[in-house]
Parts: C-alpha cells; structure tokens; sequence
C-alpha cells in the first residue's frame, strides 16, 4: 500500500476543483525526462459548490480557464483530457475529442513543485479575472506569449520579443491611464514600480 501527500485542491466561490497525483508520478516523469511524449500524471475531479448541477456550457468555461491556469503554473501548454460527466453516479457524457497538448518538456516554472499551498489562492484570483469582461481574452492572451517566451518557441531573439509583447500587455491592463511613457523600458519601470517587486 502507498500515500502520498498529493492532492491540491483549487475552490472558488462557484466550484471545488480536486486534482490528485499518480502514485507513480515520479517514475513517470522520469520517462518523460528521458524520452519525452505524452503522458497523465494526475487525475481531478470538478464539482459545483453544494452539488449543484451545471450545464455542459459551464463545465467547457470552467474547463477552459483552468487549462490556462495550469498551462501557467507548469510553464508550458497543457489541457485536460479525456473528460467525463456524471449526474448522480451516473456516466451522463464523454469528452475524448483531441485537445492542443504539446509533448513534454522541462522548462522552468515560476512557482517551485513544492509550493502548492499558493495555488487555492492564486485560483481564486485567477479565476475572478477570467470571468470578468475582458479577462479571459486577457489572460489567455498574456499566457500564451509567456508559455511561448519560456519554451523559447522563436529560440532567444523570439522568446524576448514575445516577452516584451506579454509585458506590454500586461503594463497596459494594470497601468490603464492616458499617461504613458513613449518607450518601453519606462513603461517595464513603471510596472516593476507598480508591483513592488524588488530586483535584489
């Protein structure tokens, strides 16, 4: 028998999201490392809060935003796949269409494998944006060119300008005045101000 402690869940004010790891992960992601590919090293569950039923329209948005999240998280394109709803234990419908996952590779993530307990959090924030009326598009827009930069799609001189394209974007959503600075290491200045991140 084996436990692990592998299970993050992800909650906000409509839905309870459960995502549980493989108990073989390790040796799993070993053979990635290796040979790359494809591969499922977790599993999830996602519910309404108080068991409420919800159409198959909510479960694609819901879907959807956290696709992007956990594309965000890992640093790189992934999706959830084979999909299946129940209604009372119930098998009511499946999802097995195909989905834009790229293989594996390892790439750097901002957030270290062990610091999960952030993610509830960072969900909840994430997940309040996206359903705003310009966030999804904002959001999946802003992922795309970091996932992209960080898998150095355009190699280096592409990964910096897709980075520079995503800052921009994001300069322009956090900072929306009429007063912008005319060149972009002010606005990146700006921003860095902004957030009070220090560089030390």
């Amino acid at each position: 028998m084996k436990t692990c402690r592998s299970r993050i869940e992800l909650k906000n004010d409509e839905w309870i999201i459960i995502i549980d790891k493989d108990t073989e992960c390790k040796i799993l992601k070993k053979e990635l490392d290796i040979i790359g590919g494809y591969n499922l090293l977790y599993a999830g569950n996602i519910k309404k809060r108080n068991n409420a039923k919800f159409t198959l329209v909510e479960s694609n948005e819901i879907i959807s935003c956290l696709n992007v999240f956990l594309s965000f998280r890992n640093g790189r394109k992934l999706s959830c796949l084979f999909l299946t709803g129940y209604n009372e234990e119930i098998k009511t419908w499946i999802d097995y269409r195909a989905t834009r996952v790229k293989t594996y590779k390892n790439v750097e993530s901002f957030l270290y494998d062990r610091n999960v307990q952030s993610l509830d959090l960072m969900w909840k924030e994430f997940s309040f944006i996206w359903q705003s009326d310009t966030g999804k598009s904002f959001l999946t827009s802003i992922i795309h060119w970091y996932i992209e930069s960080n898998n150095q799609a355009g190699l280096i001189d592409g990964s910096l300008i897709m980075a520079q394209a995503g800052l921009e974007q994001l300069y322009y959503r956090t900072l929306p005045n009429n007063n912008h600075p005319p060149y972009t290491p002010n606005k990146f200045r700006a921003l860095i101000k902004y957030l009070n991140i220090n560089n030390s």
